[in-house]
């Protein structure tokens, strides 16, 4: 859940800096946003490694419980299988993980509301909104 919403994140910090350099895409520019994202998911990664040495060091629980919690995970998904109803009800996964989608949509609409829109080539023509 958190390197899903840290790549949203990067992506849109990507286009929101892209539209401040009026979309000009140079090498440079890829390089440094692919050398920023690479050093972002690097340290996610690193901070979640020791992250979960701790909790599972001082809260004594066994590393052989993540197999189980795994299964949970699984089991929530196939219960949540119910051929009467017209939702899907994944929501169940959603919250035992604790995926929060509120701020991800507040983030995504902030963007789009304060993005330069006229200022993407692709947008720009007869059918450029067809592209959204």
């Amino acid at each position: 859940v958190e390197r899903f919403q840290l790549f949203v994140f990067m992506a849109i910090m990507a286009l929101q800096n892209l539209s401040t350099m009026d979309w000009v895409i140079t090498k440079w520019t890829t390089y440094k946003l692919l050398e920023t994202a690479a050093q972002v998911f690097i340290c996610e990664v690193l901070v979640d490694w020791i992250k979960h040495a701790f909790v599972t060091k001082f809260n004594r629980i066994p590393p052989d419980s993540y197999p189980f919690m795994k299964g949970l995970l699984c089991k929530d998904i196939i219960n949540t299988k119910n051929f009467h109803t017209i939702m899907d009800h994944s929501h169940a996964v959603s919250r035992r993980i604790g995926f929060s989608s509120l701020p991800l949509t507040c983030l995504i609409i902030s963007f789009a509301v304060h993005a330069r829109w006229d200022t993407i080539p692709i947008l720009q023509g007869r059918f450029g909104w067809a592209v959204l």
